[in-house]
């Protein structure tokens, strides 16, 4: 059920993605509300505050049949969500949000996450890639642990099927033996060095509010212009 604001959906899906992290998918009756890849819904829970609710990207894309929020527990209301079984009801807004690229204004696009920031950029991704985008498409992908990664199948699935797409994995609270991810901090230098022509690139930053503002800046100082900047911070 829908009015002109709210949508109600039944979850018909839990799943545990990370220590902390589950993804609810989303039924709802009638039309499924559309979307661009990158917007997100605010969710309303009765008797919490904030009244108006908080908001959570959607991690799914355009194409499917449901919807699929993908959020980690990291405060009362967050866990309160978490709380909800298959067979639960939630309400939300209607999609919304401005964090999405316009493809054909650059000559590629570079994804900057820290943590559960993977969500709209998970949807993003898997929305250009299922059109088929040809232009290179790159993610670096920090986390504290490898266990702390969410949707690392999903997106290993992704590379192997598009050569295009290319990701860097950072491991920054444990030493990882493995070639295929990099232990600490990600840099703006190994970001612009591994993104093809990173001058003509569109960036797209997301996470905590600290990371967001510091790669931001770490890009900005290292030469991108911060008209190719885009961010999208978690709190």
């Amino acid at each position: 059920m829908q009015n002109n604001s709210t949508v109600s959906y039944t979850i018909i899906e839990k799943l545990n993605e990370a220590p902390g992290v589950f993804s609810l998918v989303l039924e709802t009756q009638g039309e499924r509300p559309p979307f661009i890849a990158g917007q997100y819904l605010t969710v309303r829970l009765p008797h919490f505050e904030p009244v108006e609710g908080k908001s959570y990207s959607i991690a799914s894309t355009p194409s499917e049949k449901n919807i699929m929020l993908t959020i980690k527990a990291m405060g009362e209301f967050s866990r309160a969500i978490l709380a909800h079984e298959v067979g639960d009801t939630i309400t939300t807004s209607l999609p919304y949000g401005f964090f999405y690229p316009e493809p054909d204004e650059s000559s590629g696009l570079a994804f900057v996450v820290g943590g559960i920031g993977i969500t709209p950029c998970m949807s993003i991704m898997g929305d250009l890639l299922e059109h088929d985008y040809q232009k290179p498409v790159t993610l670096f992908y920090s986390n504290r642990t490898q266990a702390d990664i969410v949707f690392n199948n999903a997106l290993d699935t992704l590379a192997q099927k598009h050569p295009n797409f290319k990701i860097h994995y950072f491991i920054t609270r444990e030493e990882v033996i493995d070639p295929n991810f990099n232990t600490g901090r990600m840099t703006a230098n190994f970001i612009t060095t591994h993104t093809t022509n990173p001058h003509e690139a569109d960036f797209f930053i997301c996470g905590s509010i600290d990371f967001t503002k510091d790669m931001w800046k770490s890009l900005k100082t290292g030469g991108i212009e911060h008209t190719r900047l885009f961010t999208e911070g978690f709190f």
